[in-house]
This record gives structure tokens, C-alpha cells and sequence, in this order.
């Protein structure tokens, strides 16, 4: 009889938990109510929602609800964590990035944009992750409440860090600008020191001329020993920090090189 008992007891609870599983997708596509089945629910396997499984897992209170403002309307919805079957952040972006493509958008850095119109916002879904009573998941929602949108909601938008093409456009260019400038120094950076080799080339050749290198942060310094129509022989006598020139660095020994002058300037001090 007590085996008996046992059995019932033990196919009691796996019915229970059976019960208690769920491997269907969330069907609801409002953007709260994704976040609300989030809560309850962890993925375990797929790279997509409609390829998760889902299974119950416990948590805190669950809360969220939408405020209506000018043309849109906000909410936001958090849970305890769970990291027991796989990274809870990177499966609820995944989540959300489906419900955005059902919807005929593309998900990218929390905001579904229209595929022909980036800057037509059809929902906004942060996600992101913090540190509070327990470890938590939290998101952040803002939806178009009409049909074509507010300036409220765009600015909301905006404050949430969403870039319109013109601001993407804008910063391409600013990027090109600084590349094309970095370009422009190096060049006359190169062009400069070409021209200072040349002027100098005629006194560094000299035997006896003091001569400096700055190089990892030290600079070197010596005297020209002999020279061929585009190498230098170089004995270096002494090195020091670049920034504290009473500092010599440790391994520093004297040594004779054969260089290229580029790499050396007229110098005194020596």
C-alpha cells in the first residue's frame, strides 16, 4: 500500500508539472503583453521566438501598464532574472526583434523601423539589464497611438537615443570629415618631415653633428659617425624619458646603428 501511495504521489506531480509547461510562442502581439509572458516565461533553445521553447519559471510581481500621452503612449515592465537557461537579455532582444518582424519591421538597437522608412518608428522596445532587489530584465515601450505620428512621440524617440536617417546621414559625414582630416595631417605630417630631412640632410652628414630620436617614449640622443648617399651611422650615447629627461631608462646601453636619417632630428643638449 505504501508503494502504491508513493507511485500515485509521483505521477501526481509530473501531471502537475506537465501542467506547467508552456512550448508555445506568445500569440499577443502587444508590446506589454510580450513583456508580461517574458516575465513568466524563459527560452531554452532557437535563434528566433517562433524557434523557442518556453517553460514556466518562478518570479517577482510582474508590473506594467501603458500611459497615454500625445499620439502615443509609454510603458515599461521588469522581472526578476533567471540565467538558468541561457542569457535572459539576448533571448527577450530576440523576442521582441520576431514581434517586430510580424509586424513587417526591422529591430534594430531597440526601435522597429518601417523596411522602406527608417524613420517611420512602429514601436520602440529597450531592453536592458540592472541590479535592484535581484537581478533584473527591464523594458521600456513607446507605440504610435495614430496614424501618422506626433511630434511628442518622435521626440520621445529621440530622447531614447533613436537616430533619424539625416542624423545617421549627419554623422557619416562628420566621420568621413574627421577620416579625410586625419588623412590631410598624416599626409602633411609626412610631407613636413620629407622636407626636413631634406634641409637638415646636409648638416647631419657631417661627422661629429648631434642628432636626437623620439621613440615609446624616450628619446635618444647621439652623434653622426659616417654616412652613405641615404643612410646614417649613428653612435648613440645617451637616452632619457621624453617627459622627465633627468630619468634614463633601465636597459639603456650605448650603441653604433646605421639608419635612415628620416627617423632623426638636428638636436643640442647633449
Amino acid at each position: 500500500m505504501r508503494t502504491s501511495r508513493m507511485h500515485v504521489a509521483v505521477v501526481a506531480a509530473v501531471a502537475i508539472a506537465g501542467c506547467a509547461l508552456d512550448k508555445s510562442p506568445p500569440p499577443a502581439d502587444d508590446l506589454l503583453d510580450m513583456g508580461r509572458y517574458l516575465s513568466r516565461y524563459a527560452a531554452t533553445t532557437g535563434s528566433d521566438i517562433s524557434q523557442l521553447d518556453f517553460a514556466e519559471v518562478p518570479g517577482g510581481p510582474v508590473r506594467g501598464k501603458y500611459t497615454d500621452f500625445d499620439g502615443y503612449r509609454a510603458g515599461k515592465t521588469w522581472w526578476c532574472r533567471s540565467d538558468e537557461r541561457g542569457d535572459p537579455l539576448l533571448w527577450t532582444k530576440k523576442a521582441y526583434g520576431e514581434l517586430c518582424r510580424r509586424r513587417g519591421g526591422i529591430y534594430e538597437e531597440g526601435f522597429c523601423s518601417a523596411p522602406s522608412d527608417h524613420d517611420t518608428v512602429l514601436f520602440m522596445a529597450r531592453v536592458t539589464g540592472f541590479e535592484d532587489n535581484c537581478s533584473q530584465i527591464e523594458v521600456s515601450v513607446l507605440e504610435a497611438t495614430s496614424a501618422s505620428a506626433s511630434s511628442a512621440y518622435r521626440a520621445q524617440l529621440l530622447r531614447y537615443g533613436f537616430k533619424t536617417s539625416a542624423m545617421q546621414q549627419a554623422e557619416l559625414a562628420h566621420k568621413q570629415r574627421q577620416t579625410d582630416a586625419a588623412m590631410a595631417r598624416r599626409a602633411q605630417e609626412a610631407a613636413d618631415q620629407l622636407a626636413r630631412v631634406e634641409r637638415e640632410w646636409t648638416l647631419m652628414k657631417k661627422r661629429g653633428t648631434a642628432v636626437c630620436r623620439q621613440s615609446g617614449g624616450i628619446t635618444y640622443f647621439g652623434y653622426v659617425d659616417d654616412s652613405t648617399t641615404d643612410r646614417l651611422k649613428i653612435l648613440v650615447v645617451r637616452a632619457a624619458l621624453t617627459r622627465a629627461p633627468a630619468i634614463a631608462p633601465g636597459d639603456f646601453r650605448q650603441e653604433t646603428v646605421w639608419t635612415n636619417p628620416a627617423e632623426w632630428y638636428l638636436c643640442t643638449g647633449l
